[in-house]
């Protein structure tokens, strides 16, 4: 059986690999946000919430971690990704405004800018082709290398992307992941 290595810890390719039927297509999920985190220390602020070392992202272009609270126990998962000394932080919507708040208060004195970007939003889509050159940012899924890409673009290009590709919803999409163990 085939081994990825992800995250300094060995994957078992996923015995469902071949039966994944992740749709074909352009998926806007709508129930993930995007903030961004930027200023002088940002690395060492986000290395000390989140599971992942932030220094993988200067050789990967995304790194899928948690929040943990006070007591290590979890909060939510969360993609980061870096463009331009900017973090991109994509996590649930229900949880944006909350989270913005509690890291602005983390943040103490740094001079750090955190903010909701509400002109921005999360695509994920099974095949890179479907990407115009006008995207954002994409990058491949960081949990496996099968599941596809994800994207972060302007809402104003999200006008193009249907919330459905071609009657499909994203709950399949969602379904798929489920369905082998992601």
């Amino acid at each position: 059986m085939q081994e990825y290595m992800r995250n300094n810890f060995p994957l078992k390719e996923c015995p469902m690999q071949e039966s994944l039927s992740i749709p074909n297509g352009l998926f806007c999920l709508k129930d993930r946000s995007i903030i961004s985190v930027k200023g002088e220390g940002s690395d060492e602020f986000l290395q000390g919430l989140i599971t992942q070392d932030i220094k993988k992202l200067e050789s990967e272009p995304a790194l899928y971690g948690f929040f943990l609270n006070q007591l290590g126990r979890y909060v939510m998962d969360v993609f980061i990704s870096k463009v331009d000394n900017v973090y991109y932080l994509d996590l649930p919507t229900d949880l944006v405004r909350t989270w913005v708040q509690k890291l602005n208060m983390y943040k103490l004195r740094r001079l750090l800018t955190i903010e909701w970007q509400e002109g921005l939003c999360v695509i994920a889509t099974s095949n890179v082709d479907n990407l115009e050159q006008s995207t954002a940012h994409a990058f491949k899924d960081p949990r496996c290398d099968f599941i596809g890409f994800r994207c972060v673009l302007s809402s104003n290009l999200n006008k193009t992307v249907p919330e459905a590709s071609e009657g499909v919803d994203f709950g399949v999409y969602y379904q798929a992941l489920t369905d082998t163990g992601i």
